[in-house]
């Protein structure tokens, strides 16, 4: 994950017992999900837009899409800030809004 991204949204998976590696997903995905890594199909989540495709276009219904809630409080730009422990517990809001350079002030701090 790099600095600035966002946590994937959707969650896609090949079930390895039903894919045949027809190669279908990896051919129609306009986005690059799919790709062949040896014997199996690997798939990149970031990349997909949930347009259901792959679903559609899958002769063995091995494609399963879930979509994940996306929680900040679990994501490095957020939590780099914080490697001692600094929010309150239980909430995204910092125990002590400005006292160094790590920690920001949110707003409706006081």
């Amino acid at each position: 994950m790099t600095i600035g991204s966002t946590p994937p949204r959707y969650r896609i998976s090949v079930d390895p017992d039903q894919c045949m590696l027809c190669e279908r997903c990896i051919t129609e995905c306009p986005y690059g999900v799919f790709r062949r890594n040896g014997e199996r199909i690997a798939v990149n989540s970031r990349q997909c837009t949930a347009c259901h495709r792959c679903i559609a276009m899958c002769p063995r219904d091995a494609i399963d899409l879930e979509e994940q809630p996306v929680d900040y409080r679990s994501h490095p730009v957020w939590t780099a800030g914080d490697p001692g422990g600094h929010l309150q517990p239980g909430t995204d809001r910092p125990d002590h809004p400005g006292r160094h350079g790590q920690c920001r002030r949110l707003p409706g701090d006081l």
